[in-house]
């Protein structure tokens, strides 16, 4: 009885040493450059689709490296670990489409004298015209206030920021980032809370055989005479 009492216990702190990790996502870095190829990345119950990197300026590097995606299972976070590769005066737009049962978006940026404004809309964002940039309505032919805004610096406290909204299905994301004259950006990351958490298969495979393994102990376990 002892025995397997202990192996429960092993079982359940494993499991929940697992279940506390964050698991990645993206099999490998991908770079995001001008009119170039967009990755679809799914992750914890979201997708990300229809990359865009736009209007490059002063000292960059020619490409946004996204280098990790994360779930947390315990706070049904899905993270984007990105390197805008900006410096002195460096800027870039990115814009991109996040699906999934959208509550919240947060943000933290690294680097020194940067800033990085972050849009999240109801409908598609237009890139030309008046309303380039902004949240507008379905026809795109009148502003709308976004789903949640968020304007990070470099060394701002209490990051990451976050805003909470109305659960939505989709979003379409605006990203404003720049650093000023003698800044950089190599570090930024933004965060999406789900109101779902999918459990990952490897959890649900350790659990399930974690307990059949039990089940078999009990069934051999010689009984007293």
């Amino acid at each position: 009885m002892n025995r397997t009492l202990i192996c429960c216990a092993v079982v359940l702190a494993v499991c929940a040493a697992l279940n506390a990790a964050p698991v990645a996502c993206l099999g490998s870095p991908f770079s995001l450059t001008p009119g170039g190829a967009s990755p679809t990345i799914a992750c914890g119950g979201i997708t990300f689709t229809n990359f865009s990197l736009l209007n490059l300026s002063g000292q960059n590097a020619g490409h946004l490296d996204i280098t990790n995606v994360t779930f947390d299972s315990a706070t049904g976070l899905v993270t984007l670990s990105e390197n805008p590769n900006l410096g002195s005066g460096g800027h870039e737009n990115l814009i991109y489409t996040v699906s999934g049962p959208l509550v919240s978006a947060g943000m933290s940026v690294g680097g020194t004298s940067a800033t990085v404004i972050e849009r999240a809309c109801a409908n598609p964002i237009p890139t030309t015209g008046v309303l380039a940039n902004l949240c507008t309505d379905s026809s795109q032919t009148t502003s709308a206030t976004p789903l949640t805004e968020l304007i990070v610096h470099s060394g701002d406290a209490n990051q990451p920021v976050t805003g909470s909204f109305a659960q939505a299905t989709t979003a379409y994301v605006y990203k404003d980032i720049g650093a000023s004259s003698g800044g950089s950006l190599n570090s930024l990351q933004e965060s999406f809370g789900s109101m779902s958490s999918v459990p990952e298969p490897s959890s649900l495979l350790l659990l399930s055989a974690a307990m059949l393994g039990l089940v078999g102990m009990a069934a051999v376990r010689p009984r007293r005479s």
